[in-house]
């Protein structure tokens, strides 16, 4: 009985590997034709192409951020220390910061291979 449940288990996280990986080469693909469009745009200098459904592809400029780090925090408060002459304990508020961070428990199964 609970032979079979693992061997559909190792299964079924076989089958995840294999589309996992194909959807990465998917999105590498994506991305490249992505910036083969960009720069035909760049190059007519066009902000959409209109397609033959009616529907279009726009150039869109979009701003990401650097994800909030704990690094980035020191960083930021030792450079904000420097700038404003304050004196905040930085290692005092980065310690404070971790300890207020809400944390959930949970259970798994782990395949460990060799």
């Amino acid at each position: 009985m609970i032979q079979d449940t693992i061997r559909k288990y190792l299964t079924i996280e076989n089958e995840i590997e294999k589309l996992n990986e194909l959807l990465r080469k998917k999105r590498e693909e994506y991305e490249k034709i992505g910036k083969e469009i960009l720069h035909f745009c760049n190059e007519k200098q066009k902000g959409k192409i209109i397609l033959p459904d009616g529907t279009n592809l726009k150039v869109c400029n979009n701003t990401s951020y650097q994800n909030l780090s704990y690094s980035m925090l020191e960083k930021s408060l030792n450079e904000y220390n420097t700038r404003t002459n304050n004196n905040l304990n930085v290692k005092k508020m980065i310690d404070f910061i971790k300890l207020q961070r809400s944390s959930k428990k949970t259970t798994d199964i782990r395949h460990l291979k060799a």
